[in-house]
């Protein structure tokens, strides 16, 4: 009977606890392009990464760059072996390169198979082993708040789940968004928070002749894995894109004319296209002929050219190109 009576007040004892926690106010958060406030944690995003548990391939591990160097679905950061050959990470001396013999002799620690440096741009003198955004050109390696991710490649560089484009104080963690002076920054990070006079929107005839004169390109960052395999192109490969506004997005893989030549196919290998109605950022999924794809994976990298023309909603254009490397 003592023993039932203890369970008994064990469960319920529980049970207020787990209502005690339900009842705490949720602090609201921002993760999608329109700026909608959602809830932390929102009941399908559990690791606040403003990647939708159906959609994240770390369920449970922050990771907004949804990085997976073997296109096994599951994410580099809580991947074990991001590369699937025989060496798991932490005895891997080339993590996300394939290279079963371990072959190092031109570096102290890394395998002669990973001492690349692909990011966009040109190298920033950080080989990939070693660099925070393997793909963007970042040679200070700033990574705000330590996660790993660098702050070129990291959406949410102060890790309070609101994305850098929609968070007031991108660098101090502020949920609350808290503005007591409404100027657009955050007092967290804002050093005069004092309360001006209310912003006036200017009359819709203003509003249309500033339309009219805009000549402000969009600015885009472009994302994508230096070396790319036939697992990556099968159903389109994947590169991310960036846009400060509303944009239109086209892509295009192309091959010297050489190695076109050499190859046996066209000079553009790939194409793809994409569009956002408001800042933010999505994926451009290339799309590859089957035949096309047979002959450029094959033993050996093939050097590509992948280049984008973005469009924003005035008409002005914006480039962006990356030399990615072909291997099957």
């Amino acid at each position: 009977m003592l023993f039932r009576l203890v369970v008994l007040l064990t469960v319920l004892t529980a049970a207020l606890s787990l209502s005690t926690v339900a009842a705490e106010p949720a602090a609201a958060h921002t993760c999608s392009g329109s700026g909608e406030a959602t809830f932390d944690p929102t009941p399908d995003d559990r690791d606040d990464d403003c990647v939708t548990d159906s959609r994240d391939n770390c369920l449970g591990v922050s990771n907004a760059d949804q990085i997976d160097s073997d296109a096994d679905g599951r994410g580099d950061r809580c991947d074990e072996n991001d590369d699937n050959d025989d060496h798991p990470d932490t005895s891997d001396n080339c993590r996300t390169v394939p290279n079963n013999d371990q072959e190092r002799n031109k570096h102290p620690v890394y395998g002669d198979a990973c001492l690349f440096d692909s990011d966009f741009g040109g190298g920033d003198g950080v080989i990939d082993a070693d660099d925070n955004c393997r793909g963007s050109y970042n040679p200070d390696q700033a990574d705000n708040e330590r996660d790993g991710a660098g702050d070129v490649c990291d959406a949410d560089d102060d890790n309070d789940a609101l994305l850098d484009e929609r968070d007031n104080c991108p660098k101090n963690s502020n949920k609350d968004q808290r503005d007591t002076d409404g100027d657009g920054i955050g007092d967290a990070c804002d050093s005069d928070t004092f309360a001006g006079p209310a912003f006036v929107a200017p009359p819709p005839a203003v509003v249309e002749q500033q339309a009219e004169v805009d000549r402000t390109k969009a600015s885009v960052r472009l994302s994508i894995a230096g070396r790319q395999r036939a697992s990556d192109a099968r159903g389109g490969m994947p590169a991310r894109v960036h846009c400060s506004e509303a944009c239109s997005i086209t892509a295009r893989l192309t091959l010297g004319s050489s190695t076109a030549k050499r190859l046996k196919v066209p000079s553009e290998v790939a194409t793809g296209e994409a569009a956002l109605d408001a800042s933010g950022s999505t994926y451009v999924f290339l799309g590859f002929k089957s035949s096309v794809l047979k002959r450029v994976f094959r033993k050996g990298a093939v050097k590509a050219t992948l280049a984008l023309t973005v469009l924003d909603a005035a008409g002005n254009a914006t480039a962006a190109r990356r030399t990615v490397r072909l291997a099957k």
